[in-house]
């Protein structure tokens, strides 16, 4: 059964059962900034400012992580979207094309 945790432990506890406090290892490990490594292919993020099913904080740390590691990244904050709504912005739209082209043109 999954124990019930406070909003901000919920992330990986509906996953994992247990708060980070239980198990901090599990949730280090389970973290996808404990694997970053300057080899890492570039990312580009878009996330709806007022996106309450996954918090923009998330992504605006792997994206400054992986800056510190050298690695290209692209953060797009979408004001006023939420989850959904992000996906469907024209300007994030036409970012995401440009950094595929970018990153993915045959040379």
């Amino acid at each position: 059964r999954i124990q019930e945790h406070p909003r901000r432990q919920q992330d990986l506890g509906l996953l994992a059962g247990r708060c980070p406090q239980d198990f901090p290892k599990a949730y280090h490990h389970a973290s996808p900034l404990a694997h970053l490594d300057r080899e890492d292919s570039p990312i580009l993020f878009f996330h709806g400012e007022t996106d309450f099913l996954v918090r923009i904080d998330g992504a605006r740390t792997m994206h400054t992580k992986m800056r510190e590691l050298g690695i290209e990244s692209e953060f797009h904050p979408i004001k006023e979207a939420g989850h959904f709504k992000a996906i469907f912005n024209a300007k994030a739209l036409g970012a995401s094309f440009d950094f595929l082209e970018r990153h993915l043109r045959k040379k």
